[in-house]
């Protein structure tokens, strides 16, 4: 859908458009390169609450980070990335604007081994914790929310369980979990609380996965994010 966005060209087409991408969520990266191909400016939407909630990084993120803030090192990755022009600063603290602001020397030098230093740190931390260096490497092997019996979430679920098992956003990746089943445009699908009730063989047929394989990490990943 957003590709198709970005084709369009009705009344001139589109000169920018605004989406989530951060560290923690990088499955709209092509998006992003055929903007920046299309020279339309690419605005990223919310990168430290959306991110992560970044403002309120858990001990093991701020000790991966070393010596930037998570905060600081998502602005720098997000801002370093070819074609995004520009990020959204939300501040729920007045220090959090000058914590902002420290990316501009960053880009400014050009230098970016910390950059990637960092990075590795924790791709490491997540490879220990999950087995795989990035959370969302299941993305595109699962269907759709839309394909998939029940409407649940199968991408979702198993990113926002990475997260708390590799980098400890428990607080960030359990509120998203809340959200699925509550008609919320940006948390689309369902939780698995009803995973029992449902066959998944027809959904995986092009891909790789063993259904129950699946279904044992949708089950541990339920038991993770579910509250109450």
């Amino acid at each position: 859908v957003l590709q198709a966005a970005i084709r369009h060209q009705e009344d001139g087409g589109f000169d920018y458009l605004n989406i989530h991408f951060y560290y923690i969520f990088q499955q709209h990266r092509a998006v992003i390169e055929e903007a920046a191909a299309r020279d339309m400016g690419v605005f990223v939407i919310s990168p430290t609450d959306k991110g992560g909630r970044l403002q309120e990084p858990p001990a093991k993120l701020l000790e991966l980070c070393q010596p930037l803030s998570p905060m600081l090192f998502n602005d720098w990755f997000c801002l370093s990335q070819p074609g995004v022009s520009t990020i959204s600063l939300g501040a729920s603290a007045p220090f959090h604007f000058d914590e902002h602001l420290k990316v501009l020397p960053l880009l400014a030098a050009g230098g970016q081994d910390l950059l990637a230093e960092t990075d590795e740190r924790l791709r490491r931390a997540m490879a220990a914790a999950t087995g795989q260096e990035r959370p969302d490497w299941l993305w595109p092997s699962l269907p759709c929310w839309e394909d998939t019996p029940g409407g649940i979430n199968m991408r979702l679920v198993l990113w926002l369980a990475n997260l708390v098992r590799g980098w400890d956003l428990a607080d960030y990746a359990r509120d998203r979990y809340l959200g699925l089943g509550r008609d919320f445009p940006w948390i689309p699908g369902n939780d698995a609380a009803r995973l029992g009730q449902y066959e998944f063989g027809r959904c995986l047929r092009r891909t790789d996965l063993d259904e129950g394989s699946l279904r044992e990490m949708l089950e541990k990943a339920h038991e993770l994010l579910a509250r109450g």
